[in-house]
This record gives C-alpha cells, sequence and structure tokens, in this order.
C-alpha cells in the first residue's frame, strides 16, 4: 500500500485542530506548527520553526489555518518552497495579493486551493451554488 502525501499544518487553533484531526486519520500529518508555543505544545508532530518544514522534501503540502493577516506571506513562502497549499478562507486579505498567489502557484506547476469546508456540509447543500 502506498504511503500518503505528508502534509504540515500551520496553525494549531480551532480550525488547525479540525485539519489535523482529519489529516491523522489519512496519515498524511507529518508536521505542526504554531507560533503560540502554548499552541505547539498540545501538537504532536510539533517544530518550532516554518524552515524545518520548508526544507523537509518529504513534505509535499501545507494546510494554512492562520489568522487571516497571515495568509499571503505563509502561502507565498510555502509556494516559494515548492509546497501544494491548501489555505482557510480568506485567501488573503486583498484582491491583488491573491492575485499575486495564483500566479505564483500557477507558474510553479502548484496547487493552491481555499478551504470552504462548509460548502459540503449537508445544511448547506440545499442552497444551489451555481
Amino acid at each position: 500500500m502506498n504511503s500518503p502525501p505528508q502534509i504540515a499544518l500551520i496553525g494549531y487553533g480551532v480550525w488547525g485542530r479540525q485539519h489535523a484531526r482529519v489529516l491523522r486519520g489519512l496519515r498524511a500529518l507529518r508536521w505542526v506548527y504554531d507560533s503560540d508555543s502554548r499552541q505547539l505544545k498540545e501538537a504532536s508532530n510539533s517544530v518550532d520553526d516554518l524552515q524545518f518544514i520548508w526544507q523537509d522534501e518529504r513534505v509535499k503540502g501545507v494546510v494554512i489555518a492562520t489568522p487571516p493577516r497571515t495568509h499571503f506571506c505563509l502561502v507565498a513562502d510555502a509556494l516559494k518552497a515548492g509546497k501544494h497549499v491548501l489555505v482557510e478562507k480568506p485567501m488573503t486579505t486583498s484582491v491583488s495579493e491573491a492575485l499575486m498567489l495564483k500566479e505564483t502557484a500557477d507558474k510553479s506547476g502548484l496547487t493552491l486551493m481555499v478551504g470552504h469546508l462548509m460548502r459540503y456540509h449537508k445544511g448547506f447543500q440545499k442552497f444551489r451554488f451555481d
């Protein structure tokens, strides 16, 4: 059986813990990083330096679940490091930043996704999204 791609999680708050639970269930969670050392103490597989994640060739992608003001820089760094990215919404705090990240991902051949978990919630599926 092939092992799943290894994913790093950046942000171990409310949403980050949900992502961690799912990634653990998939056996895909490699590292957890949070700038708050108290949060980090609660996470298994934690690292205290983002450079460790960017340089780990086994990490194919990252999930970013941090405050929106941090998204642009974190996503840009992840893409620069050659990582696929799932970032919680909003992707950035400005349209111009979002477009820059999209262009970077496209040029690099990397996947850049925005988390819209509630879009697939049964309650929301009753609405039509076109």
